[in-house]
């Protein structure tokens, strides 16, 4: 049984939007977060609570040390950030620069 031509049309309209969508998605994943990046080894962490720290300074490659105020991030809570330290893995911190204090938008394995 043949499938008439105005189905076929739409089903192959309906692939590629949905192939479409897909790409969308991976490009905006795939954009850099907010801010400038520096990658460094974690020195120092201060928790603010279980999920958030008050700060959390790393040293660069160049051994420049790094002090930014946080928050919370996906992952990243100050137990991670001090097993990073402990382990001596980099981290990767994307932040703005407001009024003088380095604020993180985003943190990730170095």
């Amino acid at each position: 049984m043949a499938i008439p031509q105005s189905r076929s049309l739409f089903t192959l309209a309906l692939v590629a939007l949905i192939a479409l969508v897909i790409l969308a998605v991976f490009a905006v994943c795939e954009s850099d977060p907010e801010g400038t990046a520096v990658t460094g080894e974690v020195t120092d962490v201060r928790p603010r609570s279980i999920t958030e720290f008050e700060s959390l300074t790393i040293t660069d490659a160049e051994g420049k040390s790094w002090t930014f105020a946080g928050g919370a991030f996906s992952g990243f809570t100050p137990s991670h950030l001090l097993e990073h330290q402990a382990l001596g893995d980099p981290v990767k911190i994307w932040y703005v620069e407001e009024g003088g204090v380095l604020r993180v938008t985003h943190i990730e394995d170095g």
